[in-house]
C-alpha cells in the first residue's frame, strides 16, 4: 500500500548478495524475488502438509477444501521489509494494513483481510491463539475500537512459514476468525540458521531503515531441539506534506517571512525495536513429547504531529516563541509463552497446552504542553497513559481416525478451550489533563498587543489522548468453548468436513453456536472443485466495551470564535453512555459462502480461483459525534466537570462517542 501519488522507492546501498553456509548478507528487489520463488511455491503447494483450516486428516495446499496460501521464510526475507506486517502484505494481495499518519495507530498496524477490519482475522502461532495488542483501533483507517494482534512483535527470522486460511473459520477456531486465519509456524530443528543485514532509505533521504537478524538451532536432550531467533531494527521518520499557506505569526511579525512553512510532520514514525523468540520440543518417550515456544518484543516510537503555531491558542509563547511540533512517545512491551504436551493414548492423538501473553503500552511525551496551565505548564510529560492487555488460554484437543460406517473413512477431532482475558488502562500525570483556565494576556512577551487577549487556551496535553482517573478501566472475562470436527470420504473423489463449535462468555457477550461445512470434489487428478458454507461470530472485545479517553479539540462558538473543548469517548456500559442512549454490545454474527476450483495443468504449475460472500450482522462501530447545548443537562446529571461543560456548551464541540450495532455489512470477492 502506498501513501504517495508517486511512491518513493527504497534506495538500497551496497546491494551485496553473498551466501555461505551460515551467513547471508543481501537485499533483493521484491518483484525479482517473487519471480524466482514461483517454482518453489508450486513445489510447496504439492508437498507441504498444512495444519490450518482442517483439524482432521493431514492435507496439502492443493488438497485443502478451503483456499490457503503458504508464505515461506525465504519469501519473507526477499521482500526486503523489516516488519512482518509489511512483508506479508507485500506477498499476499488479499492482505493490507491501514496506515495512519499520526497518533499511536501509525505504529500499531494490524493486517486486514478481504476488506474487513483486522479484528475479523484470527492470528495463531504454531496453531495456538495469539494474544491481542492493548491499543484500541481509533484511527482514520479503523475506528472500531477493537484491539487486534500486533504481529510485528514476532521476529521475521523466527518464521518457518505462514499458513493463511482465506475462509471463515469461527466454527473451528472461535471468535475473530470471520475473515480468515493467519497461522505463523515457527522454525524448528537443531540445525541450520542464518544472519542477515538490511539497509535502505527513501530517495528523499528520510525513512532510513536498518535491521539485523539471525537464528540458530541446538540439540535438546535425546531427539529434541531448541531454536532461537532474534532481530533488531531501526527506522527513521519520514513525512510527505504540502507546504503550509497560512500565517504562523501574528500580523506585523518579521519572522513570518523566514519560517519553513512545514505545518505538519505526519508520516512514518521513528521506531527502535527488537524481538526475541524460541521454539523447543523434547520427546519423553515414543508416545509423548513436551513442547514450548515464546516471543518477547520491545518497541520505542517517536511520532510527530501537526505544528502548534505561534499565533494559535495551543501555544504559550513564553514556552515556545516559534511554536512547536508535539511528540507522541510510545514504549511497547510484548511477550507470550506457551508450554504443552502431545502424544498418543488409546488410539487417540492428544494435545494439551497453556499459554499466557501480555502487551503493555506506555505513552509519554518528550515535547508538548498543556496550554490551559499557561506558562507554568511542563514542556514534557513522563506519563500520559498506560494500556495493558493480558490473555491466558488453555486447550485440550484430541483426534482419531475410524473406519466409519460401512467401512467409509472417518476422522474425528474434538476439543475444549478456556480463555481468560483482561484489559486495563492507567491514568497519567495530572498536569496533562488538568484544566487551568488560563486566558491569554493583553500583551505578548515582546510587548505587542495580543490578538488572543482574553481567549481560553487549549485544554490538555497537545497531540495526546490523555487518560484521566475517570477514564481508567479494568475489565476481565472468561470464555469457555467446545468443538467437534468430522472429516469423511463417502466416495473416493469427495471429501466432506463438518465443524461445530459452542462458546460461552461470562459477561454480557452471552452464548454462540457456529457451524461450517467444507467439501472438495476431485474430478481428475489435476482438477477439483471446493466449496464452503458456514456461520460465525465475533464477540465484542474488552476494549470496545470499556475503552474511555479524553482528547482535546477546538470548536466554533456562535460568534465564530474558535474556543477549546474536550472530547470524551465514554464506555458503552457507563452511566454517561447509557444516559446518552448506549446499550450493551452483543456478538457480531456472520454467514459465509465460498466456491472455488483448483487446477494443476503442469507439475510445477497450479491455478486456483475462489469466490466468497460474507455477511456480518449487528456489526459494532463507533457512533457519530454527539455535541451541542442539549448535552449540558445530561452531562450535569452525570457529574461532568462544570468548566468542561461550559467549554462544550459555548463551542458546540464534539462530546464523545459510544459504540452501537450497525445492521449489517457484506463483502464479496
Amino acid at each position: 500500500m502506498a501513501l504517495f501519488a508517486n511512491p518513493p522507492r527504497l534506495a538500497l546501498h551496497n546491494p551485496l548478495i553473498k551466501s555461505i553456509a551460515f551467513v547471508g548478507l543481501g537485499l533483493m528487489n521484491p518483484a525479482q524475488a517473487a519471480d524466482e520463488a514461483t517454482d518453489e511455491e508450486a513445489r510447496l503447494e504439492k508437498v507441504t502438509v498444512i495444519s490450518t483450516g482442517i483439524r482432521v486428516a493431514q492435507r496439502t495446499v492443493t488438497e485443502s477444501p478451503a483456499p490457503i496460501d503458504i508464505v515461506t521464510s525465504d519469501q519473507l526475507l526477499k521482500t526486503g521489509r523489516a516488519d512482518l506486517t509489511e512483508a506479508i502484505a507485500k506477498l499476499l494481495p488479499s492482505f493490507n494494513y491501514g496506515t495512519n499518519v499520526a497518533g499511536y495507530n501509525s505504529t500499531i498496524r494490524p493486517l486486514s483481510n478481504r476488506s474487513l477490519a483486522p479484528a475479523y482475522t484470527l492470528v495463531l502461532v504454531n496453531g495456538k491463539r495469539r494474544h491481542n495488542s492493548a491499543l484500541p483501533a481509533n484511527g482514520s483507517t479503523d475506528s472500531s475500537g477493537a484491539n487486534s494482534v500486533d504481529i510485528d512483535m514476532i521476529p521475521i527470522s523466527a518464521v518457518e512459514r505462514i499458513e493463511v486460511l482465506k475462509d471463515s473459520a469461527a466454527a473451528q477456531y472461535g471468535s475473530d476468525a470471520i475473515a480468515g486465519v493467519i497461522n505463523v509456524i515457527l522454525k524448528s530443528g537443531a540445525e541450520g540458521g542464518h544472519l542477515g543485514v538490511t539497509y535502505g532509505k527513501l530517495y528523499s533521504g528520510e525513512g532510513e531503515v536498518s535491521k539485523f537478524e539471525g537464528d540458530t538451532g541446538f540439540e535438546l536432550g535425546d531427539g529434541g531441539f531448541l531454536h532461537l531467533s532474534a532481530d533488531a531494527r531501526k527506522r527513521g521518520d519520514a513525512s510527505w506534506n504540502e507546504k503550509a499557506t497560512n500565517n504562523a505569526y501574528f500580523p506585523g511579525d518579521s519572522r513570518e517571512a523566514s519560517w519553513d512553512r512545514v505545518g505538519v510532520k505526519n508520516g512514518d514514525p521513528q521506531i527502535k525495536a527488537f524481538n526475541l523468540a524460541y521454539n523447543a520440543e523434547l520427546p519423553l518417550d515414543d508416545q509423548t513429547t513436551l513442547y514450548s515456544y515464546g516471543t518477547y518484543g520491545q518497541r520505542d516510537a517517536i511520532i510527530n504531529n501537526y505544528f502548534r503555531y505561534p499565533n494559535g491558542n495551543a501555544n504559550i509563547p513564553e514556552l515556545f516563541a516559534d511554536g512547536y511540533y508535539p511528540l507522541n512517545n510510545l514504549d511497547d512491551t510484548d511477550y507470550q509463552y506457551l508450554i504443552g504436551g502431545k502424544g498418543e493414548a488409546l488410539g487417540w492423538n492428544w494435545d494439551l497446552s497453556t499459554t499466557y501473553g501480555r502487551n503493555n503500552n506506555h505513552q509519554y511525551s518528550d515535547r508538548t504542553i498543556n496550554p490551559t496551565l499557561g506558562p507554568a505548564s511542563p514542556t514534557s510529560f513522563d506519563d500520559l497513559a498506560t494500556y495493558r492487555f493480558e490473555q491466558w488460554v488453555n486447550n485440550i484437543d484430541i483426534t482419531r481416525a475410524f473406519d466409519g460406517l460401512f467401512g467409509v473413512p472417518l476422522q474425528v477431532s474434538a476439543g475444549l478451550e478456556h480463555r481468560w482475558e483482561r484489559f486495563q488502562t492507567f491514568s497519567g500525570d495530572a498536569q496533562a489533563y488538568q484544566v487551568g483556565g488560563y486566558r491569554f494576556p493583553a500583551t505578548l512577551p515582546n510587548g505587542q498587543a495580543n490578538p488572543l487577549a482574553g481567549q481560553l487556551a487549549s485544554i490538555a496535553a497537545q497531540a495526546a489522548a490523555v487518560i484521566s482517573p475517570q477514564d481508567t478501566t479494568s475489565l476481565q472475562r472468561n470464555n469457555y468453548a467446545a468443538y467437534v470436527d468430522f472429516g469423511i470420504t463417502p466416495i473416493e473423489p469427495l471429501f466432506v468436513d463438518l465443524a461445530l463449535r459452542a462458546e460461552h462468555f461470562d459477561d454480557d457477550s452471552g452464548n454462540t453456536v457456529s457451524a461450517k461445512l467444507n467439501s472438495r470434489y476431485e474430478f481428475t487428478d489435476t482438477f477439483a472443485v471446493r466449496g464452503t458454507v458456514g456461520t460465525g461470530f465475533r464477540a465484542p472485545s474488552l476494549t470496545q466495551i470499556g475503552y474511555s479517553i479524553s482528547d482535546n479539540r477546538v470548536g466554533a462558538a456562535p460568534d465564530g470564535t474558535i474556543v477549546p473543548a474536550v472530547t470524551r469517548i465514554a464506555p458503552v456500559n457507563s452511566a454517561l453512555a447509557q444516559a446518552l442512549g448506549a446499550t450493551s454490545l452483543d456478538p457480531e454474527k456472520s454467514r459465509n459462502l465460498g466456491l472455488g476450483v483448483t487446477w494443476q495443468p503442469a507439475p510445477r504449475t497450479s491455478l486456483t480461483a475462489d469466490a466468497y460472500w460474507i455477511e456480518i450482522a449487528d456489526r459494532i462501530a463507533r457512533t457519530e459525534s454527539l455535541y451541542g447545548p442539549a448535552l449540558a443537562p445530561i452531562l450535569a446529571a452525570q457529574g461532568v466537570d462544570l468548566v468542561l461543560r461550559q467549554c462544550l456548551r459555548h463551542a458546540h464541540a464534539r462530546r464523545g462517542y459510544r459504540y452501537r450495532p450497525l445492521q449489517s455489512v457484506r463483502r464479496m470477492g
